[in-house]
């Protein structure tokens, strides 16, 4: 059970969104606590998310994942950055839909992988733009509030801090 208190913010978009950089000057904004959902893995499981990915397979990491997600639900309030395949699991979108105030960080392909590059730590991010084709429907459906993440990481904090009405 989650605990009663303000609503965690969960950012969730495609890598190259500007989850993290976002949510951690939205937390500073509020007051709150930032929570990386990735770090969160990394830290359980004592690996790398490339190493993860490498070794146990992106089954594994999901499965991760999730764990790391109802953890970081609970530490409350808290601005969560999740990562881009969170919404691959539908317990997942279940968990946000219930628990947080849940926003999409939306940015165009070309934006997405020109901030990524050849990150060789994101195993995911040679498929960049067929993964945010594939889970576009996903990111809409669950969120809340749809952000244009085209913009600096202070625009972008400071939109989404508008829009929930925080002041």
């Amino acid at each position: 059970m989650l605990p009663i208190g303000p609503r965690p913010i969960a950012l969730i978009g495609p890598m190259g969104s500007g989850k993290t950089e976002t949510a951690k000057r939205l937390a500073t904004l509020l007051g709150w606590q930032f929570v990386d959902i990735d770090e969160l893995v990394v830290r359980n499981s004592g690996k790398p998310i490339e190493r993860i990915f490498r070794e146990d397979g992106e089954e594994e990491f999901r499965r991760l994942e999730s764990q790391a997600l109802v953890l970081g639900l609970t530490m409350t309030p808290a601005v969560l950055a999740c990562g881009g395949g969170v919404v691959a699991e539908p317990d997942n979108i279940k968990l946000l839909k219930s628990s947080a105030t849940v926003v999409y960080l939306k940015v165009d392909a070309k934006v997405a992988v020109a901030r990524v590059g050849n990150d060789p730590d994101r195993p995911l991010a040679q498929s960049l733009p067929q993964l945010l084709a594939e889970r576009e429907h996903l990111y809409a459906q669950t969120a809340d509030l749809v952000v244009d993440a085209d913009k600096t990481v202070e625009e972008v904090a400071g939109r989404i801090r508008s829009l929930i009405g925080a002041t």
